[in-house]
């Protein structure tokens, strides 16, 4: 019962993070979560969302793994990857309960990202031309080059700090 009230608490808050960045919940499933950004804004305040939603959520993140190793005794590896670039998109479902979907070169690098999060050891993981737009508005922790899906050369990859507070911990307790 208690694992099942976190994770409830946990989706509920980071769906409204998404929402006060301008993001749009994409698909959740498979353990993993998809958001949108850019449908009502322009490009770049919508790189700078999903990137400050980014931050404020990689902590969220860090304390439901601390608070799922020592409560729970389970290992949750959470990461974001975020990539920016022309992707479909639409909703499908039924008329109560659409959920939005994308699909495309660009969401197959944000996952591919998303993946790399594990092996990297990193929360959040971001493509270069995200970097382009957010590199003097948020720390960068370093950078690797990484084969992306429809690449033939590496592409440089950048690590995002975190953000330094969360709002976890208060709801675990």
């Amino acid at each position: 019962q208690d694992c099942v009230e976190v994770l409830h608490e946990f989706r509920t808050r980071y769906e409204q993070l998404l929402l006060e960045h301008g993001g749009t919940l994409c698909e959740a499933g498979n353990a993993k979560v998809f958001a949108l950004f850019g449908l009502h804004e322009e490009l770049e305040a919508a790189i700078t969302g999903a990137v400050g939603a980014a931050r404020r959520l990689s902590v969220a993140c860090k304390e439901l793994r601390e608070y799922a190793a020592r409560n729970l005794d389970v290992e949750l590896n959470v990461g974001i990857g975020i990539h920016v670039g022309e992707t479909g998109f639409g909703q499908i479902g039924k008329a109560q309960q659409p959920q939005w979907v994308a699909f495309g070169e660009a969401r197959q690098i944000a996952e591919r990202l998303l993946v790399l999060t594990e092996s990297a050891r990193a929360n959040i993981l971001v493509s270069e031309p995200i970097f382009a737009v957010i590199r003097e508005r948020f720390p960068i922790t370093r950078a690797f080059a990484a084969r992306m899906p429809g690449k033939e050369q590496r592409s440089n990859v950048f690590e995002v700090q975190i953000q330094s507070t969360g709002f976890l911990l208060e709801m675990a307790r």
